[in-house]
């Protein structure tokens, strides 16, 4: 869905500067007012006049309905979505850069939210602050939560274009993953190893492999994550072999977890299982009297 709204929203990477211009000094009044809020706590500040008073008369449903979001809260929320959601098949994106971080960070979770944030990203050339960071890095894991999947993929792979970072890199490689394009999630990750070896990196690759059905090269994956001190490594190593019903190197595997997390649960319960006892089998004799 997502993909293909944001081909009839294409973006040139500018916003209608001709619609926008006479917002700056109220999106600055905004910017005072929010200031103030945070300042003071506690403290109800009302809001000026002076915004309201800018607004008037500008014509501008879209940017009015933004407006909105920013002063009155909740209510105001779904207004800015509906007016986004009508934005005519073909227009080129009508925000600015800064009305689409302000966007982003009003409109309720969902598609809408996600587009908006992708498209936040689109218009927003140079270096990103660390708030913008985190507001795109929410929206793709609230989409990732949702089970919005492609949605997700659409914010955290221009995301992680930018930021390049481990964090980026595991995000966009789970969902990927839980879509079952698994290749391209191990081509994330392999090129995330490859400015510095990572043990949860070396990890989630060998997740992502054995989703695969490449056991082999998940073991080789998440032995280079155990070497690197991964837990979470030693516990799914333990429990392939617990699977396989090697069960003196599955006792093992947990073993040396617990001995440095005594409380890990998933130890806990594999350690458990490889001490039961199974039952000795028959003697012939009595198996041929049944």
């Amino acid at each position: 869905m997502i993909v293909g709204v944001l081909a009839v929203l294409s973006s040139t990477g500018r916003a209608r500067a001709q619609d926008s211009k006479d917002w700056t000094e109220i999106w600055d009044e905004v910017a005072r007012f929010h200031a103030k809020q945070e300042a003071s706590k506690d403290v109800v500040v009302r809001e000026p006049l002076s915004i309201r008073e800018l607004a008037v008369g500008r014509g501008d449903s879209l940017r009015s309905a933004l407006l909105g979001a920013l002063l009155e809260g909740e209510n105001s929320h779904r207004a800015l979505e509906r007016e986004l959601q009508i934005l005519e098949p073909g227009t080129e994106w009508p925000l600015t850069s800064r009305e689409s971080w302000l966007a982003v960070d009003v409109l309720p979770a969902g598609e809408t939210r996600s587009l908006t944030a992708v498209q936040a990203m689109r218009v927003t050339p140079g270096e990103w602050n660390p708030d913008r960071i985190t507001s795109v890095y929410r929206v793709g894991v609230e989409a990732a939560e949702d089970l919005r999947l492609e949605a997700a993929i659409a914010v955290q792979q221009p995301l992680h274009d930018r930021v390049g970072e481990e964090w980026s890199a595991f995000n966009l490689s789970l969902s990927l993953r839980r879509m079952g394009l698994y290749q391209r999630a191990d081509r994330v990750l392999e090129e995330q190893l490859e400015k510095g070896p990572s043990a949860d990196l070396y990890s989630q690759r060998g997740l992502n492999s054995l989703g695969s059905g490449n056991e082999k090269r998940s073991r080789t994956y998440l032995g280079a994550a155990l070497a690197r001190g991964s837990a979470d490594a030693a516990v799914i190593l333990a429990r392939l072999d617990l699977a396989s019903n090697r069960m003196e190197s599955a006792r093992s595997g947990f073993r040396a977890v617990l001995a440095e997390d005594p409380g890990n649960a998933w130890a806990l319960r594999g350690w458990g299982i490889t001490l039961i006892q199974r039952p000795l089998p028959l003697p012939v004799a009595t198996q041929e009297a049944r």
